[in-house]
Order: C-alpha cells, then sequence, then structure tokens
C-alpha cells in the first residue's frame, strides 16, 4: 500500500499520480493542449503502420499502472462495474494509440473526446479510491 493509505481514501500518491493522469488523458484525447517542457501530451514518440504512442499515453499508462500498484487492487476484490471500468480505462488508451479510426474518433471529436476523457478519469478515481 503506499504510505497512509486506507481504503475508501484518496491518498497524496494518488493526487499526485491523479494530476499526471489527468493531464495525461487530456493530451491523449486532445481536447485540450497541454505541454511539459516543450513536449506536447499529444507529441509522437514513436509511429508506425498507423500506431502512434504518445508522451500523454505512456504517461496515464505509468500513472494508472502507479495507482493500481500503490493501492494493491486485486481484480477479485472489485464487482462487475468496477472490473469493467479498471479494464474500460486500459482498453481506451490502448484503443486511441492502437487503432487508427477510434484514435481519430477521439481526437477529431470534442465529444468523443470529452467521452474518452471522463470515463478513463472515471477508472482511475476508481482504483485511487480502492
Amino acid at each position: 500500500m503506499s504510505i497512509g493509505h486506507r481504503a475508501g481514501e484518496i491518498d497524496l500518491t494518488d493526487y499526485l499520480l491523479g494530476l499526471s493522469y489527468l493531464v495525461s488523458v487530456i493530451g491523449a484525447t486532445q481536447i485540450g493542449q497541454v505541454s511539459l517542457y516543450e513536449h506536447g501530451m499529444g507529441d509522437a514518440l514513436w509511429s508506425g503502420d498507423g500506431v502512434t504512442i504518445t508522451v500523454g499515453f505512456v504517461i496515464g499508462l505509468v500513472s494508472f499502472a502507479g495507482a493500481w500498484a500503490t493501492n494493491q487492487v486485486p481484480l477479485g476484490e472489485l464487482d462487475e462495474v468496477e472490473t469493467a471500468a479498471a479494464i474500460g480505462v486500459v482498453v481506451i488508451f490502448v484503443a486511441v494509440s492502437l487503432i487508427p479510426p477510434v484514435r481519430e474518433a477521439v481526437t477529431g471529436s470534442q465529444v468523443w473526446g470529452s467521452v474518452a476523457a471522463v470515463l478513463s478519469i472515471a477508472g482511475y478515481t476508481l482504483i485511487a479510491w480502492k
């Protein structure tokens, strides 16, 4: 467990990882422009064959994995809705990065970008809260 973490609460580690996750989601879905040290969250780290790995994608997955690891949330402790939300976060991030039509739909529309961002942030909050 992370320092001072108790089930049903969000601790300092979750807040810090949550901030980086929020920034990465905004950049990855391109509903906003966020840059850090002159690197935008939507900037490609690697691209080929329609697959694009962005700065926001990497930071988002690292932040989510960090929240999962520090809160030590086994899938068996989550109910069906919580399991679907946790898996949905990863699916959204992977689909936006690896499936060009999904990426175009999410990054080309503020509505779909906002929906993807809200669902992702809700999934992160669920894991941070557990």
